[in-house]
C-alpha cells in the first residue's frame, strides 16, 4: 500500500517538513501527487527533473499511481523569476527536435484513443502558464506554480484545467532516497 501526504498534513515525525522537492496538481477533481514505487526492479520516488544546460530548460516528469498516468511539464529558456507561457502542442511537438515549447502534456498509461495513440492532453495556448517564483541557477533551485487549459487530441472538444506547484532543489533531489513524508 501507497501512502502519501499533502504539503500541509500533519506528519508523524516531527523534523520532516516537506518543503522541497515535491511536485502537487489538481487535475479532474483529484490531487495528484508523486508516490515511493517499489516493485519491478525499480524503488524511487516518482517525481522526475531532468535539467538541461545547454538549453536552459526543466523537464519535469511525474508518475501518478490512481489514475495511472504520466505529468510532464517543459519549461524551456529558464533565466529567472518571471511568467512562462504555455504553448499549444500537438503528437508533432511530442517528437524531436526538443525543447522547443513550453508545455504540458498528461498521458494515461492504460488507455489507448481512438486515434491509435495513448489517451492524452496536451496543452492549449493563451490559458496562463508557469510562473517562476525562486530561481537559482548554480543551485538548481527551481520553485512556481502553472496552470493551464489542456485538450484531447481524439477528441478536442474534451478540455479541462490543470493547475499546480514544484519546488525543486537539485543539490537535495534524489529520487532513489525515499522522503519522509512518503
Amino acid at each position: 500500500m501507497t501512502t502519501s501526504c499533502k504539503k500541509d498534513d500533519d506528519n508523524n515525525d516531527p523534523d520532516c517538513v516537506k518543503e522541497e522537492n515535491y511536485f502537487t496538481a489538481e487535475f479532474d477533481g483529484q490531487i495528484l501527487e508523486p508516490y515511493w514505487r517499489t516493485g519491478f526492479g525499480t524503488t524511487r520516488y516518482t517525481f522526475g527533473v531532468n535539467r538541461d544546460n545547454q538549453y536552459n530548460a526543466w523537464v519535469l516528469s511525474v508518475r501518478i499511481e490512481e489514475p495511472d498516468i504520466y505529468i510532464y511539464i517543459w519549461i524551456i529558456d529558464v533565466n529567472g523569476v518571471g511568467f512562462y507561457p504555455i504553448e499549444y502542442v500537438t503528437y508533432d511537438d511530442l517528437m524531436p527536435p526538443l525543447y522547443q515549447k513550453n508545455y504540458v502534456q498528461i498521458e494515461y498509461t492504460d488507455i489507448i484513443a481512438d486515434d491509435g495513440y495513448p489517451f492524452m492532453y496536451l496543452s492549449m495556448e493563451n490559458t496562463s502558464g508557469i510562473d517562476i517564483t525562486s530561481y537559482d541557477s548554480s543551485k538548481g533551485v527551481l520553485v512556481g506554480t502553472f496552470t493551464c487549459g489542456l485538450y484531447a487530441p481524439s477528441n478536442p472538444n474534451d478540455i479541462k484545467q490543470i493547475s499546480g506547484e514544484f519546488n525543486i532543489n537539485m543539490t537535495t533531489y534524489d529520487p532513489y532516497t525515499k522522503p519522509c513524508w512518503l
